[in-house]
């Protein structure tokens, strides 16, 4: 257990991650690919050692003040279940902004 808790805790490398660009001029969004991510619980719990919930996703989009400038604020909700195989689960709510 203490081997897992250390690599849970450690940071990703920063080749794993990933950047897309802002719109317009906005600064690029950080991300690590599902594959990237797969691969790193694949590491730590082992192949079908893990399994994931996502459950309650919320998207919202709102026009920033003078609207007709085409800017939009986007917030993105989503909360995820990690269950392992002998039953325990860690549950979280993770939210993106721009």
């Amino acid at each position: 257990m203490i081997k897992i808790q250390a690599n849970l805790d450690t940071n990703p490398l920063k080749t794993d991650i990933l950047l897309k660009p802002g719109f317009k001029g906005v600064k690029p969004c950080e991300y690590m690919s599902g594959y990237t991510v797969n691969a790193h619980m694949n590491e730590v719990f082992g192949f079908n050692g893990w399994n994931t919930e996502f459950f309650d996703e919320d998207k919202n989009i709102l026009a920033t003040p003078g609207h007709d400038s085409g800017n939009y604020h986007i917030s993105v909700t989503v909360n995820c279940k990690v269950v392992l195989a002998d039953g325990s689960f860690c549950a979280r709510r993770a939210i993106s902004r721009d």
